[in-house]
């Protein structure tokens, strides 16, 4: 019986210092300096605005509140709505693998 109590009282310290550690992590984040860019867009953003973004930047969507393109964090579901994603998804791909300068001419289509 003691072996149990004292397996549960470690389990519980090692939880509310986990808990203690996500917390602080989390204050961290939101005090965090996100950026020029991104903090110009948090402030400017309007309604209709839609944002693309490379994949590795998906941190812009959480941070700005704005909509972006296509984002890997958070997909549909839907049949008709997945086929929709994927189509952004192969344009941002190919969009940032272009190296012309008619980028904006690109997204056109």
């Amino acid at each position: 019986m003691i072996i149990i109590s004292s397996c549960l009282i470690v389990l519980l310290l090692f939880f509310n210092a986990g808990i203690i550690i996500i917390i602080k992590n989390f204050n961290l984040y939101l005090n965090k300096d996100h950026g020029d860019m991104m903090n110009f867009v948090s402030k400017n953003k309007s309604e209709n605005d839609l944002y693309l973004i490379p994949d590795k930047f998906q941190e812009f969507r959480i941070n700005t509140g704005a909509p972006v393109l296509v984002s890997y964090k958070s997909h549909p579901y839907k049949d008709v709505e997945l086929l929709e994603w994927y189509r952004r998804y192969r344009l941002e791909k190919d969009f940032y693998k272009n190296n012309k300068d008619d980028k904006c001419d690109y997204l056109k289509n």
